[in-house]
């Protein structure tokens, strides 16, 4: 073998070992990026909750006081507590980073299958992030129920029989 085959060969294997350091890079980063989407999302769900109990709660409370300058205190504080899904700037700074997470995949899906509604998409880019139907209730404020419809929707669209799991064939996707 000349000097010149043995440097060329080694500029290959350096070049292959460099691509294989970047690419577990990037799949790190990209795990962390997911955790950390998971993490404000779950952050939201439990802010969400912890306003929807403190509201059930003090609107007992009110039924129980006599002083008319309290029950309008009371009031106001209820007014203030009231949850209806995520806040609209909540909503759209978790949608952004969605976006930025999963757009590769968003938009492959979107190529892939058409039929897809904006809402079948963003549900199946949380399954295969590797929420539950429960949590992506949950974050959209919408029944467990209209979740599962979702999934028999994305499914029916994909073409995926029900002998195959949903989130495994979501994530083969990319």
């Amino acid at each position: 073998m000349t000097k010149q085959n043995v440097q060329s060969s080694g500029t290959v294997k350096k070049d292959k070992i460099s691509r294989e350091h970047k690419n577990r890079e990037s799949s790190t980063k990209f795990s962390s990026m997911q955790s950390e989407l998971m993490s404000k999302t779950l952050e939201l769900i439990q802010i969400k909750d912890i306003m929807g109990n403190a509201h059930k709660l003090l609107s007992g409370l009110k039924k129980e006081i006599d002083r008319a300058d309290h029950k309008l205190m009371l009031k106001e504080i209820l007014r203030s507590l009231q949850v209806e899904g995520l806040k609209k700037r909540d909503w759209e700074l978790f949608h952004s980073q969605l976006r930025m997470y999963n757009e590769p995949f968003m938009e492959s899906l979107c190529k892939k299958f058409p039929t897809l509604s904006h809402q079948e998409i963003r549900i199946a880019s949380l399954l295969k992030s590797g929420m539950t139907t429960k949590e992506i209730a949950e974050l959209f404020a919408i029944q467990v129920r209209t979740v599962e419809n979702h999934r028999f929707s994305i499914r029916k669209k994909m073409q995926i029989g029900t002998d195959r799991d949903l989130v495994s064939e979501l994530q083969n996707l990319g």
